[in-house]
């Protein structure tokens, strides 16, 4: 992960491995929005673009692997129960922690402080 922007009003974000699975995300409270820019094996996926208000939480979501093993991510859950899953990376749980911080939320039950 590679934070290319943070200060009181901005928060941006680089996230995953190129050409396998990547994202981009900005927060900004100067327009009230956080837009989430995806691509898988280099394909763009529909950019997320969301006012901060509608997020209700941040999170380390947790799924099972081919092999039993389990693959850990940031999500997003938006007020209206959509999930946002973002891509694969080394370090879900700073980029949880960061985003809460930022966004003043308090951290997932059983998150590590």
């Amino acid at each position: 992960m590679k934070i290319t922007e943070e200060s009181p009003t901005r928060l941006a974000f680089r996230s995953g491995t190129p050409f396998l699975g990547d994202c981009r995300c900005s927060f900004d409270r100067a327009t009230g929005r956080a837009v989430i820019r995806r691509r898988f094996f280099g394909f763009p996926r529909k950019t997320v673009d969301v006012a901060l208000t509608d997020i209700a939480s941040v999170r380390v979501a947790t799924q099972s692997g081919p092999d039993n093993s389990d693959v850990r991510y940031p999500e997003f859950v938006l007020k209206s129960g959509t999930c946002i899953a973002l891509t694969l990376t080394m370090t879900p749980d700073r980029i949880v922690k960061m985003v809460n911080s930022f966004l003043g939320l308090q951290p997932p039950l059983g998150a590590a402080a």
